[in-house]
């Protein structure tokens, strides 16, 4: 309702609405989509992306399938479960941008960076090798599918290519060597090698010390 005032100016008697916000809300429907991408990590790595159905999801996931349709589509969760696995944030940024590998790379001991950034790799590894063998299989199929491993794709090349340049600006790579140890770096912590290894009796913590050694000899080298 409008009122005037003395003064002749109109004014309102309808109250702005409060924006209700409840932290307690927030922290359940945050850990709710948690157990949801989990969940969809957990399937698409066991039966596959095409096989995954958002039922799928809602019965590994304890819920309905509209919450989880209200947290997806599939290939939403399907990079939602990506990110999270690599670096524990479902943000798609470069991954020197994460908390945790801005710190290591600012890290000026050549030594303490291999052992940080081998041990980092390997973790991540552990947690998405077997994901990004079924989003790279399921891109032959589904063109949204194919576009998101694309983008992953070139971040991870270029993620690379930024670390090495960084260490290089530092004197810790040489500049005549930077092409080259961005190739190798890649093949290193790749997907493939990494689950190359593990089928070969490897554990996570020999992939780790092998990491160390040959990243130390490349960057020696």
């Amino acid at each position: 309702m409008l009122r005037q005032e003395p003064s002749g100016e109109t004014v309102s008697d309808v109250r702005p609405r409060r924006t209700y916000s409840s932290p307690r809300r927030e922290a359940e429907a945050a850990a709710t989509r948690r157990r949801i991408v989990e969940a969809a990590h957990r399937l698409f790595v066991r039966d596959g992306y095409g096989l995954t159905t958002v039922r799928d999801i809602a019965v590994e996931a304890g819920v309905s399938v509209p919450t989880v349709r209200i947290n997806g589509p599939k290939p939403a969760l399907l990079l939602a479960a990506y990110e999270m696995a690599l670096a524990g944030v479902e943000d798609f940024i470069s991954l020197n941008d994460t908390a945790a590998m801005g710190t290591i790379l600012a890290t000026r001991d050549r030594a303490s960076l291999i052992e940080a950034y081998a041990g980092f790799m390997a973790a991540a590894l552990e947690r998405m090798a077997e994901l990004t063998l079924r989003i790279r299989s399921a891109a032959d199929a589904d063109a949204e599918v194919r576009e998101l491993y694309l983008r992953i794709d070139e971040r991870r090349v270029r993620s690379i290519h930024e670390g090495v340049a960084l260490l290089a600006s530092t004197g810790m790579v040489p500049v005549e060597e930077v092409e080259h140890v961005e190739t190798m770096v890649g093949l290193l912590v790749s997907a493939d090698t990494y689950l190359h290894l593990r089928a070969a009796g490897w554990d996570d913590g020999r992939y780790r010390s092998w990491l160390i050694d040959e990243l130390t000899a490349l960057v020696a080298g």
